[in-house]
């Protein structure tokens, strides 16, 4: 019963937006429910990944869906993840944003 969750991760709600992600990142804290939860939609984790590095997105969305990828790359061995990353230039992203902090 867990299929409405990515659903509600696409809310307008940045609260709901927040619970789903808290919810989904408490959930994969093992291997089985990490499993379980890159299973529940095809194109999830490409969208955590996107919410992370989406600047324009609430912090409090963002700082759950870096939970949730961290649970998920923590207990996932999936070279998936990693194609996904780079699709999306996270390194690029996350360079960029350490600089960022650094300058300030």
């Amino acid at each position: 019963h867990l299929c409405y969750l990515p659903t509600l991760c696409a809310s307008r709600d940045v609260v709901v937006r927040a619970s789903a992600l808290q919810l989904l990142a408490g959930l994969s804290r093992s291997v089985r429910g990490a499993g379980t939860v890159l299973q529940l939609s095809p194109g999830l984790f490409e969208g955590i990944l996107s919410v992370v590095v989406d600047h324009s997105e609430a912090s409090l969305v963002r700082e759950h869906a870096a939970l949730l990828l961290v649970n998920i790359v923590k207990n996932s061995s999936s070279k998936e993840l990693a194609v996904s990353a780079r699709k999306l230039n996270l390194y690029q992203e996350f360079r960029d944003s350490v600089s960022l902090v650094s300058l300030t």
